[in-house]
């Protein structure tokens, strides 16, 4: 049996059974490509990776992202927490009809022992303060994926910044996007504003997502990515990025 293979096996201990088989169902049985939403498999792949290494490391933390669309990541974020981990879902839902189908799309997954706290909210009137509470503690998967403008891109990075554990992992969308150019200067200027206060350093792209952990563990996710991936078979590239190595898997 793999390391893999026993890290798995132990998270299966650790999550709730009915979230387990659902986590399974989302991701290989196809669930996900049956709601509407931009999300590539490869991303959703390295993100269940990262949630097995954040276990065989002791990382630990809740679960939130900013951003929910139709849910489409979230439902899968939700499915890989753990037990008493708390899940934290901001979105303004200024369209009714994408409220409803938001909530009918986590209907099918939800389950009774862990329930998602959902906040209808503009990210700008949250702080950091707001997420700790509602979670009841840090955070060790933070999607980002909100308001595209510089501006609210900005605020959300600096909360994820403010509310990650040791170890925890951003997970910024549409960096690279060209339609989107304000998510790319508000990550700039993230860097540029933080200095010493940053706690975020970036380790690898794929599947339109920057993914960034606290110093130290970037080198440990991406080491770990790199073992396990056959770039025999994959296409991957290692570059310097703000002052890090990052590998992106094509």
């Amino acid at each position: 049996m793999s390391d893999q293979d026993n890290i798995s096996n132990e998270l299966i201990s650790l999550r709730n059974a009915k979230a387990e088989s659902k986590r399974q169902e989302y991701l290989d049985g196809g669930g996900w490509e049956k709601i509407d939403g931009w999300l590539y498999l490869k991303a959703l792949r390295i993100t269940d990776f990262i949630d097995q290494c954040q276990d065989h490391s002791g990382v630990k933390g809740n679960i939130g992202e900013i951003g929910l669309y139709f849910g489409k990541y979230f439902i899968f974020l939700y499915l890989l927490a753990r037990n008493k981990e708390s899940v934290i879902g901001l979105d303004l839902f200024e369209n009714t009809a994408w409220r409803d189908n938001f909530n009918n799309n986590l209907d099918d997954w939800r389950y009774p022992e862990n329930e998602p706290v959902i906040v209808r909210t503009n990210s700008l009137h949250v702080a950091a303060s707001d997420l700790l509470g509602w979670a009841g503690g840090p955070f060790r998967l933070f999607s980002v994926d909100g308001g595209h403008s510089m501006k609210v891109a900005l605020h959300d990075l600096e909360l994820a910044n403010a509310v990650l554990a040791n170890g925890g992992v951003v997970m910024l969308d549409d960096y690279f996007d060209p339609k989107f150019p304000g998510v790319s200067e508000a990550l700039n200027r993230f860097f540029l504003q933080q200095g010493e206060e940053c706690r975020l350093v970036p380790f690898f792209i794929t599947g339109n997502k920057l993914f960034l952990s606290t110093a130290g563990y970037n080198d440990l996710y991406r080491d770990a990515i790199h073992s396990a991936i056959d770039s025999n078979v994959e296409e991957l590239w290692s570059t310097e990025f703000l002052g890090s190595t990052v590998t992106t898997l094509i």
